[in-house]
């Protein structure tokens, strides 16, 4: 496992505090080992909880939608794994990103 990726995996025990990522990937390693045969340096990255990725809950911060199961990439998530992105999550959002987060 790659240095960056293994770095944003242990940041799950903060996250419980925290809570900003409300959905982690279970296949990431499955996901890494992709993109080293395809000689890319894998990076971790995590996704807003409002765009589209393959088998993930997106459930853009509503309970209306807590069991919704993405069934394809986005196309921007499809570019960033063309890249070597490795989603390892998705991020908090306010119900359908319509709040603001900080002032």
């Amino acid at each position: 496992m790659s240095s960056l990726v293994k770095r944003a995996l242990m940041k799950r025990d903060v996250n419980r505090e925290i809570n900003a990522i409300v959905t982690w990937n279970d296949k990431v390693e499955e996901e890494e080992e992709v993109m080293i045969r395809r000689d890319l340096e894998p990076y971790p990255i995590a996704i807003k909880d409002i765009i589209d990725v393959k088998d993930l809950r997106v459930s853009m911060g509503s309970k209306v939608f807590i069991n919704r199961i993405a069934e394809r990439d986005s196309k921007v998530v499809e570019r960033i794994r063309v890249s070597g992105g490795v989603v390892i999550g998705m991020t908090n959002t306010h119900e359908f990103a319509s709040g603001v987060t900080t002032t």
